[in-house]
This record gives structure tokens, C-alpha cells and sequence, in this order.
């Protein structure tokens, strides 16, 4: 039986005499493993016990018995969302440090402004203490690292998706780690004379418990995020906009302080927004959580903060969590994929879903005339008119052509009157060419920057190619181009997966193109619904999603403004007699206008798709010239 904190009862702490030695990876055992995270929601099947290998017939029928608890929906954990949730009376605290916790060490908290990036490990620990005179019953204690990303649907919904969910094993409590009978769970840290362990499955009043954590921020997330298995969708989002019913429906109330660039509550355990242009109710929250869930008992029902008569047999005694922030960063040595555009992408999506529509109404025909055997319809359409059964398989890796081009080009041309403010007539081309997408560093406002030790981006270099044709062979070509480039935000979104990816060529379209495109897969889904209902007709799985998916697509446009300095040349002209044209060359360097940024700090985060949302930029180059102006777009990354 444990004592109060005034005894001294603590164990001797152990040495660290390695420090590798104290990373070590917990492979559950089998009942560890059903308990903590297999558990079913009515908690009536026996999962305690491994399946037989012995004997064939007895591990069907343990199969069979078993089949109803080991679905993931029947999974307590999945179900979170579903039990009566209380808030009760003890203290459940995260705390995050700068390094990996050992008992009877000083620890330095984290810096709440720092910014973690793929690889980075994140250290900490949960206080737990009961202030009451009584104890507090549980059944499970659950220490996980999450991402959330979220969009709004069309009827105001919040649709939210989990796509990172890890738990430390060794820092959650379960049953089968033997904690009452392991010496370590007994020991008090002589430091702040707080217990490492939970001895019973319950919080006995005063009697503090801690227990370290760490994650390591994976590169990637886990290929079942996405339904249509898209390289760009599996890799690990950074921190984006903000998730207003975090910190218990109070982040909304979350205001960005323009001197800082950011805004969050004063705790260390809050999220924050910072100025990075995202759409409205679109987020991707990174968080360290810590649940305590219950059984069903009379002591908790006086805590109900509303009656309820919800038929449970668990209940969410107390969730808290701690924010924290990420960016991008992807392994230097990243696999080499396959890519296909975006509108190869589209066309493989269009011919299938024009293939089901001719397939269905086929179908139709074929029931008026009496032939309602799916079998036989089958063999009729797909025999006669000389058609293969497709597998309906929407993903980019299905088309093996690697799509990625050297140089990029873009001419405009701006044409020059003679008029009562210039004496100049001719046509001005201008070529802009950049190598491959323009990559840009990512950055956040001041003070968040600080943190972050990620390498420099070089700023990239635009060639400017000029050619002026006079008019009248007696004008000459301008003296001076006023160059802004800019830098536009690019978001996409669905309530449901979104079934491609994006590359440069489709964001640099005009947004009319882009909707039109969206409006023509809407149309293929309504009409592929309405065939369906009416004739009772199954529409392929793989491509009603996908049709679903685009043709509920949003797509927006945000100019961000003050990132880059503004540029005055004097292009050197040089006249060809031959061609009797003018021709110059002008480079430059897109730097940021870091007086400006730090006057009207903002964020401008890495490129990321994920099946939710995209966000993906593009550079405009405006060309300012007496009172003309054309603009010209060019391809844009952020890392």
C-alpha cells in the first residue's frame, strides 16, 4: 500500500549509464494488445486468450466466435465519440520537455513556440493527483500522439479525419504489464516525489502519478489513410489553420495578434493560429492526448454535467491535450515514384465513368427486354460490343509515366500605342523561364522561426527573355520594367477523399478552367446516382468514390501580400538589323522582403495534399511598364 509523499519510500532510481539504451520499442503481448487497443465497445467478448495454432478446426471455429469483437467498428477506441462524456474532479496535466525524461534528473520544459518537424522525437509526461477524499475508479489510461485534419461540408458540418494515432505503450496503463507487481511502478521519483505507475486501476487521493512519454514524428502516415493509396496523400501534412472546437470549443475565441503574426491561449498545453491564409474551418492540429476511460458506476453519474439515459458500458472520464506545432520535411533520400499529371489522372477518371454510364444503360436496356440475370447481362455487354471488365482502379501509381518536366516556359506579350503620354508603339514579348517549379523556402512569423533549425533554401532564379518589335521602326523599347512577383495560396478541398493529386500544370490554370472541371465531374456523379436509384443499377465502387470525392471539390484562391521585394531593371537592348527587333536578357532573384515580413509577420507554410485538402501555391509575375501591366504565372513549391 502506497504512503503519502512525506515518507521516504522510493527506490533506488536506476543509472543511465547508455543513453541508447533508454529508447526501447514495447511489442505487446496478445492480451496487451486486445485490452489496450482491440477492446470492444459492449466489452463482453472474451479477448483475453490467444487463438489455439495447434489444431486447424479450432482455429476456424475461434475464428468465427471471434469475428463480431475483432471488427475495428465494434473497437472501444473507435468509439470514443460515442460514450457519455464527464469531466471529473482530479488533475490530469502534459507536460513537454526539451529532452528524454529520467527519473531524479532536472527536466527543461519545452519552449511552447516551438516548431517540430518530421523525425523529431517529442518528450514529455502526464500528471495525474486526485485532490478528493475518495478514490476514482478506471479502466484505462490511453497517452497517444494524433493529427486531425478537417473541413467544413456544404451543410456547415466539421468533417474530421484521423491520420497519425500512436500510442506509447509503456506510458498508457493496461493490466497485463504486471504494473502492481514490477518494482519500477512503485518507485518515487526523489526529485518531486511523484509515483512512476499506477499500482491499482484506480487514482487514490494524494497520491501523485507521472508517466513519461515519447513519439517520434513519423515522415509518413500509414497507407490506410487513403483510400486511393496516392504517394502525396500519405505524406505527413504540417500544422495548417486552426480546429475551433479544440481546447474544449474554446479555440474559436483564438485571435492573430498582427505585430506577432500568431495567437494562443496563455497555457503551454494551447493551440495556436497563425497568419497562414488557410480557408475557414480548414485544419491539420497536432496534439499529445491523454483519456481516461471508465466503467459503468454509480460514483461517476453525480459528476453528468446533463441527465442522459445512454446505454454504455464505458465511459470518458477526462481527455486533455497539449498542442504543438509541425512542418514539412521529407527524407533526403526519398523514393523514387511514378508520377502522372494531373491530367492523365482526369482522363483515366473520365473514360471510366463515361464506361459505367454506357454499362448501365446498357443494363437498362437489357432489363425491358426480360434479361435481368447480372450474369447474363455481363456476358452480353462485355462479349459483344468487344468490352474488357475493368477493375475500376482510379490511383496515379496505375499509370506508369513519370511527369516531370526540366524547364518551365511562359510567354506574354503586352502591346505599345503612341497616345498623348507615349511616343512608343510596338509589341513587347517576354519569355519567363525557370527551372523546373519555383522553390521556395517555407517560413513562419518571428519568434515561431526561431525554433525551427531546418536547412536554407536557395532563392531561385527567373530568366526574363525580351523582345521588342517597333511598329513604326522608330520607337524605341522600354527603359525601365517594374517587376512584382507574388505570391498566390492555391487551396483544395472535399468533405469527401479527393481521388487525385495536383500538379503544377492544373494549378496553373485559370479558375474558370478549374471549376469547369470540378462542375463536369459533378455532373458524371449526379448522373451516375440518378441511374443507379432508378434502375437499381451497383455503380463500381472505386469510381462512385472517386466521382464523389471531385465532384464535391472546392477550389480558392488567396493572394498573400508583402513576401517579396519589388524589382526596377534597366534591361540592356541590343537591335538585330536583320530581324529588326530589339532583344534583351534579364535575371533575377526572388527574394523575400524581409523588412516587410518582419513589420506584417505571417506564415507561409509548406506545399501538402493530403484527401481532405490541398494547399499548393503558384507565382504571379506582374510587369509594370508606364501605366501597362501584364502578369504571368509561374510554377511554385514551398518546402
Amino acid at each position: 500500500m502506497r504512503t503519502s509523499n512525506n515518507e521516504d519510500t522510493s527506490l533506488q532510481p536506476p543509472l543511465y549509464e547508455n543513453d541508447n539504451e533508454t529508447l526501447v520499442d514495447i511489442l505487446p503481448s496478445f492480451q496487451m494488445h486486445n485490452f489496450m487497443l482491440n477492446r470492444p465497445i459492449d466489452d463482453k467478448a472474451n479477448v483475453d486468450q490467444p487463438p489455439n495454432y495447434e489444431d486447424s478446426s479450432t482455429i476456424a471455429s475461434t475464428v468465427v466466435s471471434r469475428q463480431t469483437s475483432l471488427d475495428p467498428s465494434n473497437f472501444l477506441l473507435n468509439n470514443l465519440d460515442k460514450l457519455q462524456k464527464i469531466n471529473m474532479p482530479f488533475k490530469a496535466e502534459i507536460t513537454l520537455t526539451e529532452e528524454l525524461n529520467k527519473v531524479g534528473v532536472p527536466f527543461k520544459q519545452a519552449n511552447p513556440l516551438k516548431t517540430y518537424k518530421p523525425g523529431d522525437m517529442v518528450y514529455g509526461f502526464v500528471l495525474f493527483q486526485n485532490p478528493n477524499n475518495f478514490p476514482i475508479p478506471f479502466e484505462q489510461v490511453m497517452i497517444s500522439m494524433e493529427c486531425d485534419i478537417g473541413t467544413v461540408s456544404p451543410n456547415g458540418k466539421v468533417v474530421k479525419k484521423k491520420i497519425i494515432t500512436a500510442y506509447d505503450l509503456e506510458a498508457s496503463f493496461n493490466m497485463y504489464g504486471a504494473e502492481g507487481d514490477n518494482d519500477t511502478y512503485h518507485m518515487l521519483d526523489p526529485l518531486d516525489k511523484n509515483y512512476l505507475g499506477f499500482e491499482k486501476r484506480r487514482l487514490d487521493p494524494n497520491i501523485p502519478i507521472k508517466k513519461f512519454f515519447k513519439f517520434r514524428i513519423p515522415h509518413y502516415v500509414l497507407d490506410d489513410c487513403c483510400d486511393s493509396q496516392l504517394w502525396e496523400h500519405l505524406k505527413t501534412p504540417p500544422s495548417f489553420g486552426l480546429n475551433k472546437k479544440s481546447a474544449r470549443n474554446t479555440a474559436a475565441a483564438l485571435k492573430i495578434d498582427n505585430h506577432l503574426g500568431y495567437g494562443r491561449f496563455d497555457n503551454p498545453s494551447s493551440p495556436m493560429v497563425v497568419k497562414d491564409y488557410a480557408p475557414p474551418n480548414q485544419f491539420v492540429s497536432f496534439y499529445i492526448s491523454a483519456q481516461f476511460i471508465g466503467k459503468k458506476l454509480d460514483l461517476y453519474k453525480r459528476f453528468y454535467t446533463k441527465s442522459t439515459h445512454h446505454n454504455y458500458d464505458f465511459i470518458f472520464l477526462k481527455n486533455v491535450e497539449h498542442h504543438f506545432r509541425v512542418t514539412s520535411s521529407v527524407p533526403e533520400e526519398e523514393p523514387m515514384r511514378l508520377i502522372s499529371s494531373t491530367d492523365e489522372q482526369l482522363r483515366l477518371l473520365e473514360n471510366q465513368a463515361i464506361e459505367a454510364i454506357e454499362v448501365m444503360t446498357e443494363r437498362g436496356m437489357l432489363n425491358k427486354v426480360g434479361v435481368t440475370a447480372l450474369q447474363e447481362q455481363d456476358e452480353i455487354i462485355f462479349s459483344s460490343n468487344g468490352k474488357a471488365k475493368q477493375q475500376y482502379d482510379v490511383t496515379a501509381d496505375s499509370i506508369c509515366k513519370k511527369y516531370k518536366p526540366d524547364l518551365f516556359t511562359k510567354s506574354v506579350q503586352i502591346h505599345f500605342k503612341k497616345d498623348l503620354f507615349s511616343k512608343m508603339s510596338g509589341t513587347l514579348n517576354i519569355e519567363f523561364q525557370v527551372r523546373e517549379a519555383v522553390k521556395l523556402q517555407s517560413f513562419l512569423p518571428r519568434l515561431l522561426q526561431q525554433t525551427i533549425t531546418a536547412s536554407e533554401i536557395v532563392p531561385p532564379t527567373i530568366q526574363l527573355c525580351l523582345e521588342f518589335i517597333s511598329s513604326d521602326f522608330a520607337s524605341k523599347p522600354p527603359s525601365v520594367l517594374k517587376i512584382e512577383p507574388n505570391v498566390i495560396a492555391v487551396d483544395l478541398e472535399s468533405h469527401y477523399s479527393l481521388p487525385v493529386t495536383f500538379d503544377s500544370d492544373f494549378v496553373l490554370q485559370e479558375r474558370k478552367a478549374v471549376t469547369s472541371t470540378i462542375t463536369k465531374f459533378a455532373l458524371y456523379y449526379n448522373k451516375l446516382n440518378y441511374m443507379a436509384k432508378e434502375g437499381k443499377f451497383v455503380v463500381p465502387k472505386t469510381v462512385y468514390h472517386a466521382l464523389r470525392g471531385l465532384g464535391h471539390a472546392k477550389y480558392n484562391e488567396t493572394y498573400i501580400p508583402h513576401v517579396f521585394k519589388n524589382y526596377l531593371m534597366t534591361p540592356k537592348w541590343e537591335y538585330d538589323s536583320v530581324s529588326h527587333k530589339y532583344r534583351a536578357f534579364i535575371s533575377l532573384t526572388l527574394d523575400y522582403d524581409s523588412k516587410a515580413l518582419q513589420s506584417q509577420p505571417k506564415a507561409l507554410v509548406p506545399s501538402f495534399q493530403t484527401c481532405l485538402m490541398a494547399r499548393l501555391y503558384k507565382v504571379r509575375m506582374d510587369v509594370k511598364i508606364k501605366k501597362k501591366m501584364l502578369s504571368s504565372y509561374l510554377p511554385a513549391v514551398v518546402v
